[in-house]
């Protein structure tokens, strides 16, 4: 298996056109996704993880503005006009949406949702080879009796099943890369974890490269290979899952996993971060996290916005003061 990145992005930065003035939701995110693993993009909600990813597929408003490179095998998405990009959405692609209750069409079956797919990007197959594929699909994310089920509805599925048949349709045409934003939202414990070992097993089996999006550090623990922690539309941290456990180099990355229930020893209380994230429509011209962070108080270091660099081989901090956060002291037990 190749070791180059699946994607590649680079500086991205996408702004939205309010009555307010211009908002910058991604303010110049850069991450590599490589092929057969798993990268966990983790954050508090307004961080930048889904506006990121979608920036690249080109499913924001008309209202939104991109810049950077966003390089698929080599081929940069963000240049590609809207009918080649639809070639490589669904085909090369996969997108497992946050809310399966909306993003499924409730006036259509879930076999004839995963027949559209199938009729734009496997044209090789005919109509019985194209059923034989959606009972194919449909058993191998658990949905019990599939021929009958590919002919009933979405509110016919539990909130679990609706799930799975949003990764079946993601998965219809065999993509190399797969995009899972939140899939396991609003979803009890028990389904949740079904889904998770579904997303690892077909990762597995199919060599398919998977980001998954998410505020569940418990999830990344179980899940990522490699993790990016994203933080006022920037990358602040990226390493290795042990690495970012461990031996983290950010104030914001140690925030979040001190606030993790279970990651403290005998504490009766979790230790929330005080503050809010920032206003993405008057990001400061400093550290995002600066208001938030014990180290940066009296700092005027930190009116400077730090680069991401290097900490050790696959491990970068966006933090002023990453030396002073030592490797030796774990923050998860």
């Amino acid at each position: 298996m190749s070791t180059e990145p699946v994607l590649r992005l680079r500086d991205i930065v996408t702004e939205f056109a309010t009555l307010s003035g211009r908002v910058r939701a991604v303010n110049g995110a850069t991450y590599d996704v490589l092929p057969g693993r798993t990268l966990g993009v983790v954050g508090e909600s307004g961080s930048g993880k889904s506006v990121t990813v979608m920036s690249a597929l080109g499913l924001l408003p008309r209202t939104a503005t991109v810049r950077g490179q966003a390089l698929f095998r080599g081929r940069d998405l963000l240049t590609m006009k809207e009918r080649e990009l639809q070639r490589v959405r669904g085909r090369d692609i996969g997108l497992i949406f946050q809310d399966p209750m909306t993003a499924l069409n409730p006036v259509m079956t879930i076999g004839a949702q995963i027949d559209e797919t199938l009729k734009r990007h496997s044209t090789e197959l005919s109509r019985g080879d194209r059923a034989d594929r959606i009972v194919e699909l449909l058993t191998d994310v658990g949905i019990p009796a599939p021929r009958e089920r590919k002919d009933q509805y979405p509110h016919q599925f539990s909130g679990g099943m609706r799930q799975r048949a949003m990764i079946a349709m993601a998965l219809a045409n065999r993509p190399s890369l797969l995009i899972a934003d939140e899939p396991t939202t609003a979803l009890d414990v028990t389904v949740q974890a079904q889904i998770l070992d579904l997303l690892r097993r077909l990762s597995d089996e199919h060599g398919t490269a998977l980001v998954l999006i998410t505020h569940d550090l418990g999830v990344i623990a179980e899940m990522a290979d490699q993790v990016v922690v994203m933080y006022g539309g920037r990358v602040v941290e990226s390493s290795g899952v042990d690495d970012l456990f461990h031996a983290s180099r950010h104030p914001y990355t140690r925030g979040l996993l001190r606030s993790m229930p279970g990651t403290a020893e005998r504490r009766t209380s979790l230790a929330a971060i005080p503050g809010a994230p920032p206003d993405p429509r008057q990001l400061p011209s400093g550290c995002a996290f600066a208001p938030r962070c014990d180290l940066a108080a009296g700092r005027d270091r930190c009116l400077v916005q730090p680069e991401l660099t290097v900490v050790s081989t696959g491990h970068r901090s966006a933090c002023h003061f990453q030396d002073e956060l030592t490797q030796s002291e774990e923050v998860a037990g």
